[in-house]
């Protein structure tokens, strides 16, 4: 790469982000980022808050719906369209402290197939209808962390934490399974109450992510920003979701106009007074896709592709010009970041600075 040396500043343990993609994946925003410290009406703080993002595919074609009928009538029981064995399903998630004290957080998931949803807090109702203590236990549940103020954590509901949800969800709404049995327990681990389960049932996919920020701490404010990753097997998935909510990095703002990196690698260059484009351009294709933001620093924009290759590309001079590309040797997800002249990476595994005027080299510190 020209101009930047690579200094190895730390190795930490980062919790996998999944296997290695079978098919290109898709990434989905949320709508909205979660937020809590905020007050209520009442005054009271608001500590738990909940988002959903819908996924949305397209209807089987006559001859699709032909076979799942005929699978149907075969095995006894319904065959959904959409299967766990061929949508495989991530959860990503960065939670940033934005309070002046250190606090918890924990990141929950439930969800919704074709044929069944679930809510923890309507079996709270459920449980205080009947004058009993609510009991809340997402679907796939979390891991409580802590937070100093101004920190951030990156972490990954990965596909086996999915497989065993959509498992889970399928046991308790069609075969009646117990569900804090079933929650509770692995299946893998001890498949208490997934007896009721047909053996060659075919498990059918979540279209619902619904994720839950809960945080805990006084002068804490959690807020949470997250997508969904999505691997296709079958092209069931609508690309074009009709909401904005497709994956798109954020812009970078520099010399007053706006540069968009879209997650294929299609970079544009835009004046930000009337939208009109100056020049369009595209970085080398590739499987992966870009999730990181883009940054732009002394002229050159800087955009990280999710298989760890990092391009460098000049975007003054009514034109883009492809300088540099290097690969890092681990997947990145996370957007590139600015500090004193320097350029802070945070991989899967280690975070990169790169600086300015030395030899390109990597080393350990």
């Amino acid at each position: 790469m020209r101009g930047w040396s690579i200094a190895l500043l730390c190795a930490c343990g980062l919790a996998s982000l999944g296997c290695q993609a079978l098919n290109e994946p898709i990434y989905i925003a949320a709508p909205a980022a979660l937020d809590t410290g905020a007050m209520d009406a009442m005054g009271m703080p608001i500590n738990r808050v909940k988002g959903s993002i819908v996924l949305r595919f397209r209807q089987p074609t006559t001859d699709e719906r032909r076979q799942i009928d005929g699978d149907t009538a075969k095995l006894g029981f319904q065959v959904p369209w959409l299967r766990r064995d061929r949508i495989h399903l991530e959860l990503l998630y960065t939670v940033t402290n934005k309070g002046s004290k250190a606090g918890t957080f924990s990141v929950g998931v439930d969800g919704a197939s074709e044929m069944v949803k679930y809510d923890e807090d309507a079996v709270g109702q459920v449980f205080a209808a009947a004058n009993q203590a609510p009991v809340l236990i997402p679907l796939m549940a979390p891991t409580p962390r802590m937070l100093a103020a101004g920190q951030m954590f990156q972490g990954t509901v990965r596909e086996d934490d999915f497989v065993e949800g959509a498992l889970d969800l399928d046991a308790m709404g069609r075969w009646s399974a117990p569900f804090a049995a079933v929650l509770i327990n692995r299946s893998d681990v001890n498949p208490v109450g997934l007896d009721m389960v047909p053996k060659n049932v075919v498990i059918p996919a979540l279209q619902e992510v619904d994720v839950t920020l809960a945080s805990a701490g006084d002068g804490s404010a959690m807020h949470c920003e997250y997508l969904v990753r999505v691997r296709d097997d079958d092209e069931q998935l609508l690309h074009d979701a009709g909401n904005g909510n497709l994956f798109v990095p954020t812009p970078a703002v520099y010399g007053g106009k706006v540069y968009l990196l879209r997650d294929r690698g299609e970079v544009e260059c835009v004046e930000p007074e009337t939208g009109k484009t100056v020049w369009k351009d595209a970085l080398p294709k590739s499987s992966s896709n870009f999730y990181g933001s883009p940054v732009v620093a002394g002229g050159n924009l800087y955009a990280v592709r999710e298989d760890g290759v990092i391009f460098v590309g000049r975007v003054e001079g009514g034109k883009f010009e492809l300088l540099a590309e290097n690969k890092m040797g681990e997947r990145v997800i996370a957007s590139p970041v600015t500090v004193e002249g320097r350029l802070l990476i945070r991989g899967e595994k280690n975070l990169f600075c790169l600086e300015r005027g030395q030899e390109p080299g990597v080393s350990s510190q």
